[in-house]
């Protein structure tokens, strides 16, 4: 209210938010977020949460050690970030290293671990090393004794539940096969599907999920 009261020409913000509690700072983000939108006033937010900083920006600048690694719209980060360090900093759960096949029209294939992908968009020569990102989110999971809907073609794969942290509204669900993984569930999802440690499930991952990056 004080910096406000100056009628400033910018506002800067250091971490205003650290302190405080997750239902605290749920609140004052969406309140400032209202209040700079009303009053459109320029700001520069530092922040070392991705959710700050994706809720908040029109622009996100991602620094490391003090250079720029990307700049972008908070969604360019968050769907195309261009490291690992981005990829981490923006919530990226699963990131695995990966090596690539070929392509078949607009596929290309990419092995990791154990099973070999489906991406889209090559990005990289037949052979390269890369990075693949996977949103926990982006991670389909259902009884492996049903899953037989022909929907799941594509990167389809069984595993088993190695661990299940629940975070509320939404639990993570940690996977162990081809390749680990975690995906993200709302609870009235593992509730519907009884899912416990030792369950074996299908997984499937569309091929418009993987995010490659160069390693």
């Amino acid at each position: 209210a004080r910096a406000l009261a100056a009628n400033p020409d910018l506002f800067l913000f250091d971490e205003p938010f650290s302190a405080l509690d997750s239902q605290t700072r749920e609140q004052l983000r969406d309140d400032l977020l209202s209040l700079l939108r009303r009053i459109c006033l320029p700001a520069i937010f530092v922040t070392h949460d991705h959710t700050d900083a994706l809720t908040l920006a029109d622009r996100v600048l991602v620094l490391r050690h003090g250079k720029t690694v990307q700049v972008g719209t908070a969604d360019d980060v968050y769907r195309r970030p261009s490291d690992a360090f981005v990829a981490r900093f923006s919530g990226v759960e699963n990131i695995l290293t990966g090596r690539i096949g070929a392509a078949h029209g607009d596929r290309l294939a990419v092995s990791v671990g154990d099973i070999v992908l489906q991406a889209v968009k090559p990005s990289s020569p037949p052979g390269a090393e890369v990075q693949v990102c996977i949103r926990a989110e982006e991670v389909r999971l259902r009884d492996a004794r049903s899953a037989q809907d022909s929907e799941w073609r594509e990167n389809r794969f069984t595993a088993s539940v190695a661990n299940i942290r629940r975070m509320g509204a939404v639990v993570r669900v940690e996977l162990e096969g081809p390749c680990r993984l975690t995906c993200c569930l709302l609870t009235p999802q593992l509730q519907e599907m009884r899912l416990e440690r030792g369950s074996s499930v299908e997984v499937s991952i569309a091929a418009e999920a993987l995010h490659l990056i160069p390693a």
